[in-house]
């Protein structure tokens, strides 16, 4: 077929006896999953990415791209660190700085490290007319509820984003 957007899941790959998915299941210990016994939550992705590399590298010669070329061109899966960096410094910015408007005194760094965030980057300085601008934007995120908060992840594929959020 044309279309490899779901070429992992296909019946060549999902044949019960050895099949990609079979063999996940088989071969894959379930301790490699476990993140809390240094297991990675980034096995699928990367399973789902070697998988579509053979379609990739074919749409990738061609001149002109067609539309079942799009998926195995684009869609790459975003490793841990990025993953994190990208969820510390957007949400967790968000999170810091709405414990900072509830008077919480901590630095940035501590609040950080309480977390155990290794990608989170103190905000730098600004000058004081953007400051007056942010006093306003804390006052409102000090009265907001962790309930409130709304995530997109826009490339949303494994989900890998979400789960660290």
């Amino acid at each position: 077929t044309d279309d490899y957007a779901f070429l992992l899941f296909t019946p060549n790959y999902t044949n019960s006896t050895d099949g990609v998915i079979a063999r996940l299941i088989k071969d894959v210990p379930e301790s490699d999953f476990d993140v809390d016994k240094s297991g990675q939550v980034e096995i699928i992705g990367w399973l789902y990415q070697y998988y579509n590399e053979e379609a990739k590298a074919e749409s990738m010669k061609k001149s002109k791209y067609t539309e079942a070329d799009i998926a195995p061109v684009t869609q790459l899966f975003t490793p841990d660190w990025i993953v994190k960096y990208m969820v510390e410094n957007s949400l967790g910015r968000y999170w810091v700085d709405h414990l900072r408007a509830k008077n919480d005194t901590r630095s940035e760094s501590e609040i950080a490290k309480e977390f155990g965030w290794q990608y989170y980057m103190p905000a730098v300085a600004q000058p004081v007319e953007i400051d007056n601008k942010l006093i306003i934007a804390d006052a409102f995120k000090a009265d907001q509820s962790i309930e409130d908060i709304k995530l997109l992840d826009p490339a949303m594929g494994s989900g890998h984003i979400l789960v660290y959020a």
